[in-house]
This record gives C-alpha cells, sequence and structure tokens, in this order.
C-alpha cells in the first residue's frame, strides 16, 4: 500500500527568487513551480511550539519524494495561503513509500 493514495489535495506553489543583472541582485520575483499534490494535516499548536515557531495555524503536508518544495515557498489551496516552514525528505524505497513531509504555516 502506497502513502500517495492519499494526496488529495492541490497546491499552487511560487517561490521568491532574485533577479540579477551581472552577478548583482536587483528584486525579488515570485517565480510559478509545479503544482503539488499532498495530504494536509492540521498540527497541534503544541508541535508548532515545540518547533520553536511563531504561534500561527500549523499543518503538515505529505507529498511525493522529488516534490520541488523548499523552505520560503508559498503553497495555495482552497483560497489559503501557507508558507513553507520546513522540509524533510523519507527515502524508504525498502517499504515503498518515499516521500516528503513539509511544515506549512497559514
Amino acid at each position: 500500500m502506497s502513502i500517495t493514495q492519499w494526496y488529495d489535495t492541490t497546491f499552487t506553489a511560487v517561490r521568491n527568487q532574485w533577479i540579477e543583472d551581472d552577478g548583482t541582485p536587483l528584486v525579488t520575483e515570485d517565480i510559478a513551480l509545479d503544482d503539488i499534490t499532498g495530504n494536509l494535516q492540521q498540527s497541534s499548536p503544541e508541535f508548532a511550539e515545540a518547533m520553536r515557531m511563531e504561534f500561527r495555524k500549523t499543518f503538515v503536508i505529505y507529498t511525493y519524494y522529488d516534490a520541488d518544495i523548499q523552505e520560503g515557498d508559498k503553497l495555495t489551496s482552497g483560497g489559503n495561503e501557507y508558507t513553507v516552514a520546513g522540509v524533510q525528505r523519507f527515502d524508504h524505497d525498502k517499504v515503498g513509500n518515499p516521500h516528503t513531509k513539509a511544515i506549512l504555516q497559514l
């Protein structure tokens, strides 16, 4: 049984990147990334506190191992914009469930 069967939420993803001119950073711009599909779960306030995060609503998304996602990205779904606060990849090839776990804040 694969974890991917529970990936039921699609997110539009953007990453803020520097635009450079001859190697000199000028401005930042939001760059659209591929959509991300995953399973979104709300976390407890204690989880956010244990992670030393701001007191905001904290969520966890489980998604594909090779999803293009990193800290600072913005994910939007259902009219909500989440900020990626942390990413951890789990390469569980032996059990058939490699995946990425990302901590999101609303």
